[in-house]
């Protein structure tokens, strides 16, 4: 004999249900949209390992939330906009510029070798 409370049961089971598919599919999501708002290269990586870590028990999620968060080079920096703000951050002192001696004897023994020869 099924009675209200049976109905009220599955009621009950069918909202938890809902709201686990929706939690599932909002924490598999939210490392793409993190990665899409901080205009990470990698955002489409970020989101086949953030379902792929949640299919496989939640292991690689939280790497992928991490990965989301961490900057790889300049990822969205143009510089255009750090020149007309004027706070470039990839400046090197003119010390560190200079070519080391390996580099020289390379470029040296490049010239040597495009002259033409004399007779």
């Amino acid at each position: 004999m099924i009675d209200g409370l049976t109905y009220f049961a599955w009621a009950v089971m069918a909202i938890i249900l809902v709201i686990l598919t929706a939690l599932f599919v909002f924490l598999g999501s939210l490392p793409k949209k993190i990665a899409d708002k901080h205009n990470h290269p990698q955002a489409a990586a970020i989101n086949a390992a953030s379902w792929l870590g949640l299919f496989l028990g939640g292991i690689g999620w939280p790497f992928a939330l991490v990965w989301a968060y961490t900057k790889s080079g300049n990822a969205g920096y143009s510089d255009a906009a750090h020149s007309a703000a004027g706070d470039r951050h990839d400046k090197v002192p003119d010390s560190t510029l200079s070519p080391s001696p390996a580099s020289e004897t390379k470029s040296k023994a490049k010239n040597v070798e495009d002259k033409p020869a004399s007779k």
